[in-house]
């Protein structure tokens, strides 16, 4: 007979494994992620260090970014925050699903994973703290022709991410024409995304 006690810590278990949760882990587990490398995340910049080496070893550091295995595109730059302190903002896509911690461990740095390739692109341009642009790897997928019909467009547009009001916006007939449908599908994707699924196409 099994003791309280046991039943207790095996309820437990089972109810960390809940769909929340799952879904929560699932939302680390992304092909596209943002980072950003301080400087104490590479062990051989030290204070004695002019700009010029720390730039160098940060340009190295993106480097071992991507020889990493499944790097498909990857796109940053160095800056300067608000104190002086250089550092990597940037984006990587892989052609695999990564964990945030796996690539925090390979290569050091603080990572997020990140929505889609658009985010991937956008993260670190922010010219008034560039440094030094950082040398592009791969190539950016070309964007999809939207659909012929109404129908087809609006879908198009929920996969590439946009509201219900920035269809309405870009498109005001197609909006009219599918407005209720438009709205339960953005709802429902938003619900399956708090959950963990994802939408859009991967290669």
């Amino acid at each position: 007979m099994i003791s309280s006690r046991l039943l207790a810590m095996d309820m437990g278990a089972k109810a960390r494994h809940t769909a929340e949760t799952r879904g929560k882990r699932i939302l680390w587990q992304k092909t596209c992620h943002i980072f950003t490398v301080n400087l104490g995340h590479i062990d051989t910049i030290s204070d004695e260090m002019s700009e010029d080496e720390i730039i160098e070893e940060l340009e190295l550091h993106w480097a071992d970014l991507i020889s990493l295995p499944n790097v498909k595109l990857a796109r940053g730059q160095i800056e300067r925050n608000e104190n002086g302190n250089l550092h990597i903002n940037g984006g990587v896509k892989f052609s695999k699903v990564v964990r945030s911690s796996t690539l925090m461990n390979r290569w050091s740095c603080w990572s997020d994973p990140a929505d889609n390739e658009e985010a991937v692109m956008n993260y670190g341009k922010k010219t008034e703290t560039r440094v030094k642009a950082l040398e592009n790897f791969g190539v950016k997928k070309a964007r999809k022709e939207l659909g012929q019909s109404p129908k087809e467009i609006a879908i198009d547009l929920l996969i590439a991410g946009l509201t219900p009001a920035q269809i309405c916006g870009m498109h005001p007939k197609v909006y009219f024409t599918h407005h209720r449908a438009i709205l339960e599908t953005f709802k429902m994707m938003q619900w399956s995304k708090k959950h963990g699924m994802d939408f859009g196409e991967e290669e």
